[in-house]
């Protein structure tokens, strides 16, 4: 099993602060997304799945929803399968993009991408560190915008579920916390623990961090408890945070053989929103 490394880069602080949301997302035929080790040079490669968004002002925070399908991630990739573009599409109806060709940067590192606008506005987190699927958070807007998070990749069929045992996926967290007139991303360690037997999971993030400050922000430390149906690959379930926010979890196994988990969460409280994604390996 390979090492994923993860880093932490003050990569919100433009969106709060000048200049509107990145465009030009890449025209060219897709590919769909099957593994990570299939993407090609000089390909653009589409994600589907579910995300979750909320729209910030001034004022206010407001979830605008969340969905285990609908969403959208396309990349481009040059002769070295290094991205020069990233397009997400939520199911809630934001629509953001980075584009080098404009202006726009894309770095990579530790197995996660980095994108920002030229103007600061737009900044998109994805992790890559695993191979079925992909999973991030963006923020797009100058003191008032949408920010939200995604969960896409190559889903496992039902019958390839299994029905006995358990198994514990580790991997990571990102978020996106919203209040008036700001936001700012988290990071955080994510544990699920799966009992196939009753189709059950417990679901913690540990750990939590600010991004941008790289402060602990222990409140945003989820728990939840997931359930899934006979003969579903999705699964939900509430989630709370320390801190006492409330909301639902919603996520489904990747891979050949649920060899990863991944999903979104959803939390509100009294003084902001929260919203983040999660992926897992065994």
């Amino acid at each position: 099993m390979k090492n994923i490394a993860y880093i932490c880069l003050p990569l919100f602080l433009g969106a709060c602060a000048g200049g509107g949301s990145s465009g030009g997302g890449s025209t060219a035929s897709t590919t769909p997304f099957t593994t990570f080790s299939a993407i090609a040079p000089n390909s653009t490669v589409q994600s589907t799945g579910g995300s979750t968004q909320f729209t910030y002002t001034s004022s206010a925070a407001v979830s605008n929803g969340q969905s285990i399908s609908g969403a959208t991630l396309t990349t481009k990739y040059d002769a070295s399968t290094t991205p020069t573009s990233i397009s997400i599409q939520s199911a809630q109806g934001a629509s953001v993009s980075i584009n080098t060709a404009i202006g726009d940067t894309i770095s990579t590192s530790g197995g996660v991408i980095l994108g920002a606008s030229k103007d600061t506005a737009t900044n998109i987190i994805v992790s890559t560190g695993f191979e079925y699927q992909s999973f991030g958070v963006w923020a797009a807007g100058a003191g008032a915008g949408t920010a939200g998070a995604f969960s896409v990749g190559s889903p496992t069929a039902v019958a390839n579920i299994p029905t006995s045992g358990t198994a514990s996926f580790a991997g990571k967290s990102f978020g996106v916390y919203g209040s008036a007139g700001s936001v700012y991303s988290t990071l955080a360690d994510m544990t699920a623990s799966v009992n196939f037997s009753n189709r059950s999971i417990m679901f913690t993030t540990a750990n939590t961090i600010n991004n941008d400050t790289k402060a602990s922000v222990s409140g945003l430390n989820l728990i939840g408890s997931f359930a899934y149906n006979a003969g579903s690959a999705t699964f939900s379930g509430g989630v709370v945070s320390i801190s006492g926010m409330s909301g639902v979890g919603l996520g489904q196994f990747y891979g050949p053989a649920a060899n990863e988990i991944g999903g979104t969460v959803s939390l509100s409280g009294s003084n902001g929103v929260f919203t983040g994604s999660f992926g897992g390996k065994r």
